[in-house]
């Protein structure tokens, strides 16, 4: 008789139980209908190319089997669509659990359960079983993010900044170019020279981000100097980096040697913070009422100077009177 169970841990037992299953199995993809192949020459590749799609069973985290070419065609659908992406026979979890954005983590079946296919099988499955919270683009987003404000303490970088321009990190990594959201679409105007002390902080707070997702350390970083050439830019993205601006030069820096002192600092923070989910979302919490505070501060400044204009123009007026 065939053997159509798809339930991972299910099927497992059956494998064991009676070794002759394996000839007799019939897997049937739950989402296209269509049967499942186990070739042991299939790979794993990204779920944005068609090219490499196949219809080898695929586990999910959940235990749940599905060719892998329905899996990544519907991650890609549940992403484009900003749509929760969900297991569609448990609905359970195939999303990170704090950016919320889809993954495709799963590993294909093997039904000999033996060899090193087998143990790679296994080992992909506890992988993706403990995926972390983020997803390595925001997280590369948090950790430039992060950059930028060790680089703004510094006061040598500080000081070139005017009206509407802000520090930004880029990242490469292979041949990937990583850039903060709000630097699209703008082009710098000028590149910085990074000092070796600067870039020292850099890596030391890459560390954590390289160990937590299994990246290479072969990270190249470039600053930028940018400015805000549009209207209507006036959310918090922008004002929260004026802000910063102000917190350093106003109630911070006070001397270069403190502001070095801060940056050190804050790159050892951020070095625990990548290590683990815990630190990193403590570290997430920290960022946001700090964020909070730079933007008051610049609302705040703001106010003052309109208030201030104000005041002068209505002096201007009594004495025209």
């Amino acid at each position: 008789m065939s053997i159509t169970e798809t339930f991972y841990p299910v099927l497992v037992e059956i494998l064991v139980e009676d070794h002759s299953a394996f000839n007799r199995l019939d897997l049937g993809c739950g989402m296209c209908m269509e049967k499942m192949t186990f070739d042991s020459e299939d790979e794993i590749c990204e779920p944005d190319n068609e090219a490499g799609l196949h219809s080898h069973a695929y586990i999910l985290p959940c235990g749940h089997m599905f060719c892998f070419s329905c899996c990544a065609k519907l991650m890609v659908l549940n992403r484009d669509s900003e749509r929760l992406h969900k297991c569609p026979t448990c609905r359970y979890d195939l999303h990170h659990s704090y950016c919320k954005c889809p993954h495709n983590m799963g590993a294909l079946f093997h039904p000999k359960l033996n060899g090193e296919k087998f143990e790679a099988m296994e080992a992909r499955m506890r992988e993706a079983y403990n995926l972390r919270c983020i997803c390595l683009r925001c997280h590369m987003e948090a950790f430039l993010r992060a950059l930028r404000v060790i680089a703004t303490y510094r006061f040598d970088y500080l000081q070139l900044l005017r009206d509407r321009q802000f520090l930004a990190v880029t990242v490469k990594y292979g041949t990937t170019r990583w850039e903060t959201a709000d630097t699209q679409g703008l082009r710098p105007i000028k590149t910085l020279p990074t000092s070796p002390e600067l870039l020292q902080l850099f890596e030391m707070v890459a560390n954590g981000l390289i160990e937590m997702h299994g990246l290479d350390p072969f990270f190249e970083f470039e600053l930028h100097l940018y400015e805000d050439r549009t209207d209507d830019r006036t959310q918090s993205d922008y004002l929260t980096q004026q802000g910063l601006k102000t917190y350093v030069q106003t109630r911070v820096l006070t001397t270069r040697v403190q502001g070095q002192e801060l940056a050190h600092y804050l790159a050892l923070t951020l070095a625990d913070a990548w290590l683990s989910d815990e630190s990193f979302l403590a570290y997430v919490e920290e960022l946001r009422v700090r964020d909070s505070v730079f933007l008051e501060m610049m609302l705040e400044d703001t106010q003052d100077s309109e208030s201030s204009e104000l005041e002068e123009g209505e002096g201007g007026e009594s004495e025209s009177d």
